[in-house]
């Protein structure tokens, strides 16, 4: 029995499919047959996605990443995103991803951007991802990586998602983002990502901090009107950093302990609170006079839930790890004014407690 060819519009959508998942290459589609090259080909979405990374480099040194090094490119991949531009066409949004940087790898992130000083494919830009673990500076410092520096200072009118995980970014870098929607910074050091106006329309925000205080994203120097939802991960305590009201502010994720600085925050319309930890109270470092700061942690837990309940009245669904459940539910029967317009109580899994942002 012949096969039946599939239509068109199915393996277009298949073929969409697949673009998504990672380390695939539109490219591949390509070699099958003719009936997948000229689909392929056909559809523009296929070729907007680029991913710098470590794959790219031929290296027999372990150390690849040392400017030291002379290793190579795997392929052409200048000619294999120039070709990739074209069949993309020069309207549709571009997903970037940035994740190593080296010397080889200057040409090919040029491509994409257009290269200095135009950078004329930047206004395509709808989301960039940076994981580089590198010093990216705005000068031209030994090891800084100003060349990209440079890059991240130019505007960015059409990006929406914004993912910055272990950089070390030492000035205001994107100060000019006004469609940004999503911003993710994760375990970097880049306290001076933007201005006040520099993400007018920032809805979602996650911040998963490290434990020392240069990570400190301060919130309070953004336009904070429009944050729909607050993420905030990390162990370190972020004062006012997070200081002011968020009017839009509809959802709270506090992933380890609660800061003691979500006091300063004011959200009169906050509806979901979620306390992933199964302790909520701050520790300090280093402990007071060797005092066991575990000691009474019920009470201590309560206290904070009480400050919460204070600081968020409005809150409808409350969302504790399960070992708080009875904590929490002890507290909502006893009344005296805590979550009085609560209508639902969820646990956490033990099994959520390793979430993190993907």
């Amino acid at each position: 029995m012949a096969s039946v060819p599939l239509a068109y519009e199915l393996l277009a959508d298949i073929f969409k499919i697949y673009a998504n998942f990672q380390d695939t290459s539109p490219e591949a589609l390509l070699q099958v047959c003719r009936t997948w090259n000229a689909v392929a080909s056909q559809e523009s979405i296929l070729w907007t996605k680029f991913v710098i990374s470590r794959a790219m480099i031929r290296s027999t040194n372990p150390n690849v990443f040392s400017r030291e090094e002379d290793p190579t490119l795997t392929r052409d991949w200048v000619g294999i995103f120039k070709r990739r531009l074209a069949r993309a066409g020069p309207s549709i949004p571009l997903q970037i991803s940035i994740l190593a940087l080296h010397e080889l790898l200057l040409p090919v992130i040029d491509v994409v951007s257009g290269g200095g000083p135009e950078y004329v494919h930047l206004p395509r830009w709808e989301t960039l991802n940076m994981r580089t673990f590198e010093l990216i500076g705005s000068n031209n410092w030994p090891g800084s990586w100003a060349e990209i520096g440079t890059l991240i200072s130019q505007p960015m009118p059409s990006l929406k998602r914004l993912t910055l995980q272990e950089n070390k970014i030492d000035f205001y870098a994107f100060p000019n983002a006004p469609n940004l929607e999503e911003l993710n910074v994760l375990h970097s050091r880049s306290p001076r990502i933007g201005r006040k106006n520099s993400f007018p329309n920032l809805k979602k925000i996650h911040i998963t901090y490290s434990k020392y205080s240069l990570s400190l994203v301060c919130l309070r120097k953004f336009s904070l009107r429009t944050i729909e939802t607050l993420i905030i991960g990390g162990a370190s305590e972020i004062d006012r950093d997070c200081e002011g009201t968020y009017p839009s502010l509809s959802t709270l994720e506090l992933v380890l302990r609660v800061p003691c600085g979500i006091a300063y925050m004011s959200a009169p319309k906050l509806r979901h609170l979620i306390l992933r930890n199964v302790d909520l109270f701050c520790l300090i470092h280093p402990p007071p006079d060797g005092e066991n700061q575990h000691f009474n942690s019920k009470a201590k837990n309560r206290q904070v839930l009480e400050m919460l309940a204070s600081r968020f009245p409005t809150v409808e669904v409350l969302e504790v790890h399960e070992n708080l459940r009875n904590l929490v539910s002890e507290m909502v029967f006893c009344g005296a004014g805590f979550f009085t317009g609560l209508k639902e109580l969820r646990t956490v899994s033990e099994e959520e407690q390793g979430w993190t942002y993907d």
